[in-house]
């Protein structure tokens, strides 16, 4: 196969940035042993939210959650450490 270079259109060039669309779940306020509650539908962006915290801002770094489901309709993210 055989490609062709093309000068790109000036609309490809233009950096468009993905923006924050962070939750704004509590995390960063909670003190050990408080917790919060939240629909379980909402578990993996919560779990993303802590990885993302802790991992790459260090926000949290060196704190430790768990996230619960209470009942069908009601998660908790309680802070251990």
């Amino acid at each position: 196969m055989e490609y062709k270079i093309k000068k790109a259109p000036e609309e490809y060039l233009t950096h468009q940035p993905r923006g924050q669309k962070r939750a704004k779940f509590p995390i960063t306020e909670l003190e050990v042993g408080e917790m919060f509650e939240a629909h379980p539908s909402k578990k993996q962006s919560i779990y993303n939210a802590i990885k993302h915290r802790r991992n790459y801002t260090k926000e949290i770094a060196g704190r430790i959650f768990t996230i619960k489901t209470i009942s069908e309709d009601k998660i908790v993210v309680i802070r251990l450490k």
